[in-house]
Parts: structure tokens; sequence; C-alpha cells
């Protein structure tokens, strides 16, 4: 059995004990408690009459001790995040059994059992988590854990050497194992798979050039693969936008489901697209590819007749139904089967999308490491006080920095999902360990960190070590300049004396003169 396995088994026992516990609880109130049928609201009833009666049976149930109890034996973690939330849904919960208790229908098999369950799993694998990631957190500091995936669990032998990493209580098709070798898998094949989908931009038929055009266009903006969807619109706070208390809902476009109107602007040897994507995130992409740009135009001239002739705006990637001849988007579905033939094995397209997200992270922080190195030498020049406090802080800004711009390059909304989903953790958790980051991508990812540590002396040392490096390189240049100046005065020296100009006498005066200098 493996860890996950384990995990999970686990957990489901803990999800049975906690159900059972409830019902006991409501069995427990019931026998104490009663009300009167007329008080139990109904689907008749007005809001306002349904509101006065919930008011009250909540007011019956306020003296029970026994539903903090529960909350305190079972969901400790989430009473401690939002006491006075957890305890109305937990009586909630009470007054709803107890009412299906009185009419002949029991807690189990319900959706107040789907509810709780939820929060006992919820509740449990927050704790495994808290005790697998304990030993994490006193190697990396809490502030470096929050730029690593949740779930993510890496464990070392007594030195600190890693010996495993993975995550619990994940799919197996989604643990950061199987992602980390889809990335190193897509490396390896990314300049053959690059290679056959520009030979298919100029095959003979529109559709093959059409899906390797969308494929590209995946592979070189990182955005989301997939067509047409439904989101709810959040505004530029993340917030939910509403309109009479109902959220706004608005389509969505990935990667297949180009409308001419994404098209904000055409440029000699780029295109620039502008749409809506999921979680209702505005998305920016510029496409370079020549064969991908050429395409693009052609298409759009297409796209644009038609709205003129029918008044109507179509999509841009579309190809004729084989029996009626109607034209019909380019589906998800077709893409992905046609990336399949190409890279073969489990890959998928939002991989590429993944590998972006990687790629900009370890570009950032590459990039950022000279004035990172050159900001802490000035704090050790200037005997800065808890020197390792403000170089953690330094890193802490340049990881979250590089973060940030990996998660505006694939335009997504959350900084979380970004670092779950996207970013593969092994070049965070080497940038710790040894000070900062070089070589290219495919050296960070494919093999694993050697330990699990973060020592803000490694990053002091790396920044006195350039500069150490720098001035050896300085005064080796001006000693072999004084070398210089010497040899060529010897040189003047020796043709003095061939020439018979001066004494014996006049040429060791000469030499001591240039000793002296």
């Amino acid at each position: 059995m493996t860890p996950q396995q384990e995990a999970k088994e686990l957990r489901e026992h803990h999800v049975k004990d906690g159900l059972r516990a409830f019902s006991q609880l409501v069995r427990k109130i019931g026998s104490r408690l009663s009300f009167p049928a007329q008080m139990i609201p109904t689907a008749q009833d007005s809001k306002e009459v349904r509101r006065e009666k919930v008011e009250f049976l909540n007011s019956l149930l306020k003296p029970y001790r026994e539903i903090e109890e529960y909350l305190e034996a079972w969901l400790p973690r989430k009473l401690a995040q939002s006491s006075t939330t957890m305890e109305r849904k937990m009586t909630t919960l009470v007054r709803v059994s107890l009412i299906r208790e009185q009419s002949g229908s029991s807690f189990e098999n319900t959706d107040l059992e789907d509810y709780l369950t939820s929060y006992l799993r919820d509740e449990f694998e927050a704790e495994m988590k808290a005790v697998q990631r304990e030993p994490m957190e006193m190697a990396l500091s809490s502030e470096m854990m929050k730029y690593l995936p949740s779930s993510l669990v890496v464990e070392t032998d007594p030195d600190g050497k890693i010996e495993t990493i993975s995550d619990i209580f994940h799919n197996d098709h989604k643990t950061v194992e199987v992602k980390m070798k889809h990335m190193v898998s897509l490396v390896d094949k990314y300049n053959f798979i690059v290679k056959q989908v520009k030979a298919d931009l100029s095959a003979p038929d529109l559709e093959t050039r059409i899906k390797a055009c969308i494929l590209m266009i995946i592979l070189e903006t990182g955005v989301r693969p997939g067509g047409v969807g439904e989101s709810n619109l959040k505004d530029e706070e993340g917030k939910l936008v509403k309109v009479n208390g109902e959220p706004v809902r608005v389509e969505t476009f990935g990667a297949s489901g180009r409308k001419h109107s994404h098209i904000k602007r055409i440029l000699k040897d780029a295109v620039e697209l502008e749409f809506r994507g999921k979680a209702s995130t505005i998305n920016r992409a510029r496409v370079t590819t020549p064969e991908v740009v050429s395409l693009i135009k052609e298409l759009a001239e297409t796209a644009e007749l038609r709205e003129m002739y029918l008044y109507t705006e179509g999509f841009m990637f579309t190809k004729k139904h084989p029996k009626t001849g109607a034209e019909m988007i380019v589906t998800d579905d077709s893409v992905r089967a046609y990336f399949k033939r190409i890279a073969g094995g489990t890959l998928v397209p939002t991989d590429f999308r993944k590998l972006r997200a990687t790629q900009v992270l370890f570009d950032s922080l590459k990039k950022q490491q000279r004035k990172l190195l050159a900001r802490i030498r000035t704090f050790v020049e200037q005997e800065s006080e808890n020197l390792a406090e403000r170089v953690a802080e330094e890193v802490s800004a340049t990881i979250n920095k590089a973060i940030s711009e990996a998660q505006v390059a694939i335009s997504h909304s959350d900084t979380d999902v970004t670092i779950n989903q996207y970013i593969n953790p092994l070049v965070v958790l080497k940038y710790l360990e040894r000070g900062g980051l070089k070589g290219q991508l495919k050296d960070a990812i494919m093999t694993n960190p050697e330990h699990l540590k973060f020592d803000p002396q490694m990053f002091i040392d790396r920044a006195m070590g350039n500069m150490r490096t720098a001035s050896f390189f300085r005064l080796a240049f001006l000693g072999w300049g004084r070398v210089a100046n010497l040899m060529s005065l010897v040189e003047t020296i020796e043709d003095s004396l061939s020439e018979k100009s001066s004494s014996l006498l006049d040429t060791i005066e000469q030499l001591e003169g240039a000793l002296d200098d």
C-alpha cells in the first residue's frame, strides 16, 4: 500500500467515525428537545415565515453545549479559523437533521451526509498535511513554504537529505510526481513536437493547419486549451459581480474558441489576442510564429467577410461538417487527439501551460539574481541588524515576484492555483537549497534537489563570493599591467646595454628605481 493509499484509508475511517458521532449527537439532542410540527419550515411558507421558524428553532438549539463539543472534537481547525461560521453551520445541520428525524427521514444517505463528509475530509487532510509537513517548515520556514504546493510532502533522512518528494490526497494522475514526470517528458520531446507542429502549419488540408495553429498558440503563449464555456464574472479584485443578488454569467474561451473580436491588434510580424478565459480572467497573448501569424490573418479575413454577409460573429477555427457541409468549431477534443498523435504517451496540451509557468519562474529568478546579491552585499557591508531575517525577506520577495510573473504569463487569476497546479516545485526547492540558480531549466527539473533546506547564509556566501571573485579579477588585471610595464622597461634597458650607451652602474640604478616604483 502506497503512502497515498494509506492516508486515504485513514481519512475514510475518520469520516465514518465523524458521521456516526454526528448521528449520535442528533439523537441525543432530539431525545431532550421537542417542537411543534407547525414550526417546521415548509416549501409553502413565505420567506418571512420561513425565516421566523428557522430563528425559533435555532434559539431552541443555542443552549446545547453538545454542538460546540462536536466541533471541538471533529472539526477543531475549522472551528479555530471561524468559530462563529462553523457553529452556525453545524447548528443548521443539527436543525435540519432533527426535522428530518421527526419527519421519519434519517440523517444517513441524504445530502446532509455529503455536506458533513466534505468538512470531515477537509479537516483530516489539513491535520495530516500539518503533521507530515512540519519537518519541511522547520527546514524551510513557514514563509518559504507558501511558495510550494500545499499538498507537497518532502521526506528526508536525519541529515536532511531528500528521500522522496510526493503528495497526499490526490488522484494518481494528479500527484506532484506525475506532474514532474510529465514536464521532464515534455522537455525531452519539446524540439521534436515543435518541428512536427511547424511542419503541419504548411499541411495541404486546412483542418490540420488549424489544429497545428491552435497547438502552436498554446505552446508559444501558454493560454489554456479548450473551447467555449461559462463562468461567473469577477471584478478586478476577484470578487463576484452580481445583479439583483445573482452572479453574472459570461462566456469564456480557450485556445480553440477564438473569435474575430479576440484579435486586439494585427502587426506585421505578430498578432495580439485578448479574450476572457476560465474564471472570467482577461487573457492577453502575443503570437509571433510567422506561419501562425500568417494563418490567423487569413482566417481573420475570412471571418470578417462571413460576418459582413451573415451579420453575426463566427468562430475563427472552424471546419466543414463532413455530411452537411455546415461550419463547426474545431473542438478541443480533436486538438487533444492531434497532439496525442504527435507527442504520444500521457502528455496533454495543458502540460505546455505548466511548462511556460515554470520557465517564466525560472527565468525570473535568474534575472533577479544579480540585484538580489547586490542588496545582500549592501546589508553585509552596512553590518545590518538581523542580517539573516533581512536576507530571508529579500529572497521571499524575489520568489514572490517570480511567481507573480508566472501567473501573469498564463493569465491566471489565482496565485495559489498557479503554485499548486502549474509551477514545478523542484525549481523553488533547488533555488532555496543552492542559494540561486544557474544553467537551463532542463537541468533544474531533471533531478531532485539533494537536501531540504533554506539557509540565508548560502545567499550571503554567494553574494560575498561573487564580490571576492570580481575583486580577484580586478587585482589580477592590475597585476598583469604592472608586469607588462616592467617587461617593457627591461626591454628598454636591454636595448641600452646593447648600444653600450650607459655604464653597468647606470643600469643597476635604473633597475633599482624600477623596483622602487
